[in-house]
């Protein structure tokens, strides 16, 4: 009950501490594109920490953490949680942790990966039954349809296109495409979400 935690940042070159934070009793984070700013986070508390000005905030969610992303087009980030109907949402928080919107997702939680230019995310899990590719538009921060897919999900680096993977029945039953094979690749175009098996 009495153990801090700290995040601590080192110089590599020296081997000498430069600063820490307090934080709580986090075991995840993920840093921004700028690698200015950290999200940690547990099960239902989540901490982000400005390093440019020296600010952390910290915040206790309802809920457990599957995964959290920062987004490349603003200071926020995007939390994954499941809901109670047995889908995820996307909650989207600023940096000081206050809510933005939250996105129904109809498909497990799992992690949200992003094109390289920000703009589409894809949910995709490895897990359970239900298991689409979850396409959410992330400029729009709306969801936009399921693929017959399973995870996991990948972007090109060109991102002009994702890869995922299909069973020989859900591609048949779900969009009518015939196949010897009992697994498939799908390649997704963004630009339209449809799909080459």
């Amino acid at each position: 009950e009495s153990e801090i935690y700290f995040l601590q940042e080192f110089d590599l070159l020296s081997c000498k501490k430069n600063r820490e934070w307090m934080v709580n009793d986090s075991y995840k984070f993920a840093i921004d594109r700028t690698e200015t700013l950290i999200a940690l986070w547990g099960e239902n508390d989540i901490t982000t920490i400005d390093t440019i000005n020296d600010k952390v905030y910290n915040r206790f969610i309802e809920g457990t953490v599957f995964d959290l992303k920062w987004l490349p087009l603003s200071n926020e980030i995007a939390v994954v949680q499941s809901n109670d109907t047995g889908g995820s949402k996307i909650k989207l928080m600023t940096l000081q942790l206050e809510d933005i919107k939250e996105i129904e997702v109809p498909n497990c939680a799992s992690s949200l990966e992003i094109s390289s230019d920000g703009g589409t995310g894809m949910i995709s899990p490895t897990y359970c039954k239900f298991d689409p590719v979850s396409v959410i538009d992330l400029k729009k921060r709306s969801f936009v349809k399921n693929l017959p897919g399973f995870g996991p999900v990948a972007f090109a680096p060109d991102g002009k296109y994702a890869v995922a993977f299909a069973r020989k029945t859900d591609l048949e039953n779900a969009a009518g495409i015939k196949t010897e094979t009992l697994f498939s690749m799908l390649f997704i175009d963004l630009e339209d979400y449809s799909y080459e098996v």
